[in-house]
């Protein structure tokens, strides 16, 4: 099954030349951005929990056409209730830490604090209609569903800048548990690589 993460991704990737063309900016400097805004919404969705306001932003997402409707959203073109589902799950995850985040974007991807603020308004809006489905289709609880999202946090925490990090006021001891988690699981795999091809190496040299 594919992360959540990874779904996301992929589905925000592919709207990057719109994003770029609605809010002016060289893509480049969009594709910069946009990972480390989706990466820091995540991180402090799953250091937040799942408060009576995360919960009520999810199930607007749930409820709002914004997945049938990426085109619109990242051609600067959403709806009013689409904003509100948006500004809802940030507000609910940073409150009035916000322009601090897009502030920290701004500075990281050399996009002005104007497209910041945009891009932000759009990936929000995604994750929110996005893990809100995964709400309705699971059949399950926003406890249950952030608990595997923190199950991925290895996948996102460590993509997210230094400067972006103080800004959402994620803990050293955050982002070093997900680097730490990932590499374990790297030193797994050259563990049991380095195992097969002991046991290759006895089997073929007992065999000569």
């Amino acid at each position: 099954m594919e992360q959540m993460f990874d779904s996301l991704k992929t589905l925000i990737d592919s709207e990057l030349p719109k994003a770029a063309a609605a809010v002016g900016e060289p893509e480049s400097k969009v594709s910069r951005a946009v990972p480390a805004i989706l990466s820091g919404i995540l991180a402090k969705l799953t250091n937040k929990g799942a408060t009576a306001s995360v919960e009520s932003a999810l199930r607007e997402g749930e409820k709002t056409p914004i997945l049938t409707q990426l085109d619109t959203i990242f051609g600067g073109k959403a709806s009013r209730e689409q904003e509100a589902v948006g500004n809802k799950l940030i507000q609910a995850i940073m409150g009035g830490k916000a322009g601090e985040f897009t502030a920290a974007i701004s500075n990281y991807s050399g996009v002005s604090q104007s497209s910041s603020n945009k891009l932000t308004a759009m990936v929000s809006t995604v994750v929110a209609g996005f893990l809100g489905n995964q709400l309705s289709t699971g059949n399950t609880k926003a406890f249950n569903l952030l608990g595997d999202l923190r199950k991925e946090k290895s996948h996102f925490a460590a993509k997210i800048p230094s400067g972006v990090q103080s800004a959402l006021g994620l803990s050293n001891q955050y982002i070093f548990d997900s680097n730490t988690k990932q590499n374990k699981k790297g030193g797994l795999l050259v563990w049991l690589t380095l195992s097969v091809a002991l046991v290759l190496l006895l089997v073929f040299g007992i065999n000569s």
